[in-house]
């Protein structure tokens, strides 16, 4: 009930509709966080998974501080201790993650960042979340943080997009196409979510990556079922008159029609996802294909400079092999990614 709620206030914000309440209470000010969120350019996704973050910090202010905080002027630095030792205390009991605590913690920094600006807060309790980073929660519950990296195999990857393709998710067409090029090419997050048309040429199977981490840009073949998957992408997006972006959020930003690309966060949403309902015994990310790409090559004695020349990655020892590969080798690259799910 709570979730469906939320998911109505951000649409409402999101689609123009917002009705906007000027009290200085906690709850009122979150009804109008989303508003915050889409001025910074936020989507849709996003902001509701602020607000579901949100929606345990106002349940720890009822239950555990019996709603002695009500307005946003009633909020003090030992509030926000208290709320970090509550999260902490749900790790070692183990009723949430780490990474659960650490994403609501991120969720109430940006909230408080939104109050501080927008009510003329003397001091922006944010800074007292500064200690708060990456690993933090894993050491104050005392849990051994898992730094082995997962590997999906082929059949983990096909299983996942014969999951996709079965559906009827009606983002099924972009999805099965995300799968299909992250595994095909071993890309970043970053660029995979930066990839615009213009950037794909579907007649020679090929895509340009441009690599803002290393400053390098690279035009690599894709296989059949990559290429198909991005053919069936185009055709859907020309009907809605999408020309820019090749993934993006459907729903974000409908209301002045702008074309902007998928959200980090959106993009890790539907990857775990699709993750579970495949069967995937452990969390997925854009990190894991990547990872999932140069195992698969390097098992079958792929050269690593056709490796590197795919993944971007960059070494002085290497660089002179870039120059000197064969014209063939993107489509020996993809030989060994037998994607087929017949």
């Amino acid at each position: 009930m709570i979730r469906e709620k939320i998911r109505t206030t951000v649409k409402n914000v999101y689609e123009g509709n917002e009705k906007i309440v000027t009290l200085r209470t906690i709850e009122a000010s979150i009804i109008n966080f989303p508003l915050y969120l889409q001025f910074e350019g936020k989507s849709m996704n996003t902001a509701t998974t602020y607000l579901n973050a949100m929606a345990l910090f106002q349940e720890f202010i009822k239950d555990i501080l019996a709603n002695r905080v009500r307005t946003i002027d009633d909020l003090r630095p030992q509030t926000i201790k208290l709320y970090v030792r509550y999260l902490t205390k749900l790790c070692i009991s183990r009723k949430i993650t780490p990474s659960t605590a650490e994403l609501r913690i991120n969720s109430l920094r940006v909230y408080l960042r939104y109050i501080s600006k927008e009510f003329d807060m003397k001091d922006d309790l944010s800074d007292y979340l500064k200690q708060i980073k990456k690993g933090y929660f894993n050491k104050a519950a005392n849990i051994e943080i898992d730094k082995t990296k997962k590997i999906l195999s082929l059949d983990d990857v096909k299983k996942i997009i014969s999951t996709i393709e079965n559906s009827f998710d009606k983002n099924s067409i972009r999805d099965a196409a995300i799968i299909y090029t992250l595994i095909s090419t071993g890309c970043r997050r970053s660029e995979l979510l930066n990839l615009r048309w213009c950037d794909i040429n579907l007649h020679a199977s090929t895509i340009s990556i441009n690599r803002e981490k290393t400053s390098t840009h690279s035009v690599l073949n894709i296989n059949e079922y990559c290429r198909n998957a991005l053919y069936q992408l185009h055709e859907q997006q020309i009907k809605d008159k999408i020309t820019s972006y090749v993934f993006r959020d459907y729903k974000s930003n409908r209301s002045n029609n702008k074309e902007i690309p998928l959200s980090t966060n959106a993009l890790q949403v539907l990857l775990k996802k699709w993750g579970e309902k495949a069967g995937i015994d452990f969390p997925i990310s854009a990190g894991t294909f990547r990872h999932s790409f140069v195992t698969v090559l390097l098992n079958e004695k792929t050269p690593y400079s056709e490796i590197m020349a795919y993944t971007g990655h960059k070494s002085t020892d290497t660089l002179s092999h870039y120059t000197h590969l064969h014209p063939n080798y993107g489509k020996n690259i993809q030989s060994h990614l037998k994607l087929d799910i017949a």
